[in-house]
């Protein structure tokens, strides 16, 4: 028993079974040879359109988590050097782009909160010595 056409579930629908289910549909409604074949023209031009839009959009994002990878590398450079950090954070990791990403964001976010650590105790001893300075005038 053959499987009809219009049983054949999306996700399993092929372009080639679409093409020859339309291949079929034009030869019953008696479509000549040069209109079926300008129309098939017409369907690969706009399946390479579409492909070609989804290879431009994937390069796009690409390029974006790339820089994002770069930037975030940049940054931690910035931060251990600022921090006066001599430990030893992880280098690029083999992988995806998206992995790369994932392993650099915990040594990313530790070392923004080094920082943040580090600027609330220099911000609390210049307190300190604001006071110590009063004092030491009278005041």
């Amino acid at each position: 028993m053959a499987t009809s056409p219009a049983l054949v579930s999306p996700s399993r629908t092929t372009c080639a079974s679409l093409r020859r289910q339309l291949q079929v549909i034009w030869d019953e409604i008696g479509e000549e040879d040069g209109d079926k074949d300008m129309m098939l023209q017409e369907l690969e031009q706009q399946c390479l359109d579409i492909y070609r839009r989804k290879v431009d959009s994937s390069r796009k994002h690409k390029t974006e988590l790339a820089q994002s990878l770069a930037d975030g590398e940049t940054e931690i450079a910035d931060l251990v050097s600022a921090l006066g950090e001599t430990a030893s954070f992880p280098q690029r990791v083999k992988g995806s782009l998206k992995q790369q990403l994932s392993a650099l964001k915990p040594a990313l976010q530790d070392l923004r909160q080094r920082k943040q650590a580090r600027m609330i105790e220099f911000h609390e001893t210049q307190l300190q010595i604001a006071q110590i300075c009063a004092e030491i005038e009278g005041n």
